[in-house]
């Protein structure tokens, strides 16, 4: 019950356990031939997610079944031991013991993608260190605006995945393109509070989403308006569907 057929190339999907020396060091050979082949990073999908209990007690966890967690993680920090100093290692799916390790994350699960009754600021508080995209808006389906603003305001990087074979550039989406530029323009203009300052969470009125960034000693606010109304914060005022960041100390 571990194997799926999938509809696309008839391939069967198995899951290897990382308490045998083997899988492990088949997953390393992989990476290696990647940075051979002049690869700055590696990324190997699905590393954050899909633990499974393993019952067969001649592997190096014996009768404890749900080790998978921990000697993945294992093997991920020898893995990190062979990347370069400017390398980088991604995985997808969000968890808190694999996603501290990565210096990125496809983004998948709860409070990653936006959602009216989404909490992301115990992750963004807890976790203001993991550097994670949001996922699944592939083009512009209904809704895309609010899955980038969401994003942006609680500090995630934009997936720019492009749905397959239905969208060949994302020329052909150019208010998708535009908007996600804007965006990444003004996360630039206050990029050390987003990468290097401390997340802390606002408290605005329903309908407004917003976090707080702080950084050497001055704060900022990035807001997003989703509510029907304008809203005014220490002066300046944001207008329904607007995202703006204000200087708050």
């Amino acid at each position: 019950n571990s194997g799926t057929l999938l509809k696309i190339g008839h391939k069967t999907f198995v899951t290897g356990c990382y308490g045998t020396k083997e899988w492990a060091d088949k997953v390393e050979e992989l990476e290696k031939r990647q940075l051979s082949l002049g690869a700055k990073g590696t990324f190997f999908d699905q590393l954050g997610c899909g633990f499974k209990l393993c019952f067969d007690n001649t592997h190096s966890h014996g009768t404890r079944i749900d080790q998978d967690p921990d000697l993945r993680l294992q093997a991920i920090k020898r893995m990190r031991g062979n990347l370069g100093e400017d390398d980088w290692f991604g995985t997808e799916w969000v968890d808190d013991r694999i996603t501290p390790e990565m210096d990125f994350t496809h983004g998948y699960g709860v409070s990653i993608e936006y959602a009216p009754d989404a909490y992301p600021y115990l992750f963004r508080y807890t976790f203001p260190e993991c550097t994670v995209s949001n996922r699944l808006i592939h083009d512009e389906k209904e809704g895309w605006e609010k899955h980038l603003n969401y994003a942006f305001v609680h500090g995630m990087i934009f997936d720019v995945g492009l749905w397959r074979c239905r969208i060949k550039s994302i020329d052909d989406l150019p208010n998708y393109g535009n908007k996600i530029k804007a965006l990444i323009d003004l996360r630039k203009e206050y990029l050390d509070f987003f990468t290097l300052g401390k997340f802390d969470m606002l408290d605005p009125p329903k309908g407004v989403w917003g976090a707080k960034y702080t950084y050497n000693g001055k704060s900022i606010a990035a807001l997003w308006n989703d509510a029907d109304a304008d809203f005014v914060m220490n002066g300046q005022t944001i207008a329904p569907n607007e995202v703006k960041v204000i200087c708050i100390d």
